[in-house]
């Protein structure tokens, strides 16, 4: 193939080669239209036309998976006699491989690591989709505890493998290959759990279970050689971890896990296992010194430069990495606001339309009257900036003490139980928990006005709607405590990320709001008001935060005055990917911060992670609740 740097392929600008495979050449190229850098795979043009119509195949394939631990594709395409990739760019990039080759892992690093890979995997496998490739240097490390499964450049769908492969030619690698992929025998997902077997008895001994001086004798000794026991390499090693590793090395399929999920039942079992016997101080199986998971930080992420202007909702971009084929180098590809050089504007987005957003008084499942709007905006707004209000004064809302009940807390506060299950929106007057944040209406009228600040909010940036307002229908007369609801669904949001065409996580649609290095690091909603509420009110949140790692440092603000900072309460998501961990949560502010016309609400995520890596968090809707009287 001829050199392509300082040529343009589509939107991309080749700048320089980053990698060189047996079936790809990789560049490092900018995109002028978004200002940034980006990984750019092209396919050898040697390549016969069969591997060609393969590889767009394996790109939509590819393009439907949606999981945290799956890195996703950017984009594909076409130019001439050329088939290529786009994708992510990082910098020194780290891989599973590159951990392993330090040394062998900890026992609870490795669980924890498992753990999250075959979540990944049994994402794809209920999809049809099998890896075929599972190895080390395509498990991505941005961070020592947080895996993401690349290149499934030569996955396929489960249904079209053998049709896919011609006979006598196998593609993997050798020390990683089930046995029945090495004699060209049928095979199924259950061979990614042999592949994730050899790389986990790699991380925890250091070593392949299957070594020879060609490919050839690798895959005959995975087809006759009996397996050496890990514990014959390293006698820390756990019993119970062991026989994972032995059954996921079965040579017949059938003796195997049988699923991903069913070995990552048996991971979590020996995880807890170990955290118990570890705090118990009483041991049945060996642990190796220091077994904790590591707590390294992703490594520094460089974004090309650009503006802090958020992305409206309906600009769904997915910035995606495909780790190279035939032993290219690790490749990523992201942005940072950490570039240097003026920041150029990002380029236009496609605005979706606003979903229709509704509004009831508690207790009512219809209400009539027009009592405000939400009015989508044409362009994503600047950042309004915060100030830093006196704290709320006591009583109008209430932190749950172990011992409370409602009732009397109801007492307390001069309210009745009615009152407060309405105002919070429960329905069960015996369902509340420590910790738990309650808004007290009947308390309204003996809480002070919110303390003046000597700093000016800055004047919130004015709603134009490209198309017009979705109406929110009130209650026009008190129902239920006077209280109104007015509902802001995840659709509603702007600049946060949502998932192409809409696709649910967790059975449910979301916004999510990434780091703030990232463009997704701030959501913000707007609505109009006919009029303006007085006493206390709520913004009540339903979603999730992120997995396995601390909680995500939120900021929410309405109208640029801050209501809330600190880490986000909801709860963590343990992926269930077919229900998720869905919660919600009240933040009680003084109801004046409302006004008539135009209202803003914005979430931050103070951290400075990466797309798609935690911490971050998921919104699935927001309620504006207050009193009508």
């Amino acid at each position: 193939m001829k050199n392509l740097e300082q040529k343009d392929l589509g939107q991309n600008q080749l700048i320089e080669i980053i990698g060189r495979g047996s079936m790809s050449v990789v560049y490092k190229a900018f995109q002028p239209a978004l200002q940034r850098y980006v990984a750019v795979k092209v396919l050898l043009q040697h390549l016969d036309p069969d591997f060609q119509t393969r590889f767009q195949r394996e790109a939509r394939a590819i393009a439907s998976l949606q999981h945290p631990n799956i890195l996703p594709i950017y984009d594909f395409a076409q130019q001439g006699d050329l088939s290529y990739f786009v994708l992510q760019y990082i910098e020194d990039g780290s891989t599973l491989g590159s951990l392993i080759a330090s040394g062998a892992l900890s026992t609870s690093a490795t669980l924890h690591i498992a753990e999250r890979l075959l979540d990944a995997l049994d994402y794809a496998h209920q999809r049809g989709i099998i890896h075929r490739d599972i190895k080390p240097s395509n498990v991505l490390m941005p961070r020592s505890d947080w895996p993401l499964l690349a290149d499934f450049g030569i996955a396929r769908f489960v249904d079209e493998s053998r049709q896919l492969t011609p006979a006598g030619q196998t593609v993997g690698t050798a020390a990683y290959m089930a046995p029945e992929r090495a004699t060209n025998a049928p095979a199924d997902a259950r061979a990614d759990i042999y592949s994730l077997g050899v790389v986990l008895y790699e991380m925890v001994t250091g070593r392949v279970p299957f070594e020879a001086t060609t490919p050839l004798a690798v895959l005959m000794n995975h087809v006759h050689q009996p397996l050496p026991p890990p514990r014959s390499r390293n006698a820390k090693l756990p019993v119970a971890v062991e026989q994972i590793i032995v059954r996921a090395l079965e040579k017949n399929p059938d003796q195997r896990y049988q699923s991903a999920a069913e070995m990552r039942a048996a991971v979590h079992e020996a995880l807890n296992q170990i955290k118990q016997e570890r705090h118990s101080g009483y041991t049945t199986i060996e642990l190796p010194p220091d077994d904790q998971p590591g707590d390294v930080p992703p490594s520094p992420l460089v974004w090309a430069p650009q503006s802090r202007t958020r992305l409206n909702t309906g600009f769904l971009v997915v910035l995606a990495l495909l780790l190279l084929m035939g032993g290219v180098g690790v490749v990523w590809a992201l942005g940072s606001g950490g570039a240097v050089g003026p920041a150029p504007a990002v380029a236009p987005s496609t605005a979706a339309p606003a979903g229709e957003a509704t509004a009831v008084a508690a207790g009512q499942t219809t209400a009539p009257a027009s009592e405000a709007t939400i009015a989508p905006s044409a362009a994503a707004a600047k950042p309004t900036p915060i100030y830093q209000p006196t704290a709320l004064p006591s009583g109008g809302s209430y932190v749950v003490q172990p011992g409370d009940t409602l009732s009397a807390i109801a007492e307390r506060f001069g309210t009745t139980v009615e009152a407060l299950l309405a105002a919070n929106g429960l329905s069960d007057p015996n369902r509340i928990e420590v910790g738990q944040t309650l808004i007290v209406p009947g308390a309204v009228g003996e809480i002070l006005p919110l303390g003046t600040s000597t700093t000016q909010p800055a004047t919130p940036t004015q709603v134009v709607p490209a198309t017009p307002a979705a109406t929110v229908q009130a209650a026009p007369s008190p129902v239920a405590n006077g209280l109104v609801a007015i509902r802001l669904e995840d659709s509603d949001w702007q600049g946060g990320y949502r998932r192409a065409g809409g696709l649910p996580y967790g059975g449910r649609t979301a916004t999510w709001i990434y780091g703030s290095s990232t463009p997704y690091g701030t959501m913000r909603a707007s609505l109009e008001l006919r009029t303006s509420p007085k006493g206390q009110a709520a913004l009540v949140i339903e979603g999730m935060d992120s997995e396995g790692a601390p909680k995500t440092p939120i900021r929410i603000s309405i109208n640029g005055v801050v209501i809330y900072e600190g880490n986000n309460p909801l709860p963590d998501d343990d992926l269930p990917l077919d229900s998720g961990t869905w919660a919600s949560h009240s933040f009680s502010f003084d109801a004046a911060l409302l006004r008539a016309g135009g209202n803003d609400v914005q979430i931050d995520n103070r951290a400075p992670g990466a797309f798609s890596l935690p911490p971050f968090f998921m919104l699935d809707y927001a309620e504006i609740r207050y009193s009508a009287s």
